[in-house]
């Protein structure tokens, strides 16, 4: 998981929002193998979808895996990443 965190941040693409001080980083994040890369379409690894993430600022709380209601673990995964695949997952636990 850290090398694919540190993929991720090496590959961000940066889209400014606005000129003046907000900045959104946006990765593409390939839903089938998690190859990233900073532009969108297929994945060149698998030919998979490639997906635009958009992961939070440090201490986000997009970037925390999900936990239940009491307290547990659900998957590792971070919010940011669930909502972009399995967003039946995250209706069910909003």
């Amino acid at each position: 998981m850290s090398s694919l965190r540190a993929s991720l941040t090496i590959k961000a693409s940066i889209v400014r929002r606005d000129k003046a001080v907000s900045e959104e980083i946006v990765i593409y994040v390939c839903k089938r193998c998690t190859a990233s890369a900073g532009e969108s379409g297929k994945c060149e690894f698998c030919g998979g979808e490639k997906v635009a993430c958009r992961p939070g600022d440090d201490g986000d709380p997009i970037r925390k895996p999900l936990i239940d209601a009491q307290g547990n673990v659900v998957t590792r995964a971070p919010i940011w990443w669930l909502k972009q695949t399995i967003p039946q997952l995250m209706d069910d636990e909003e």
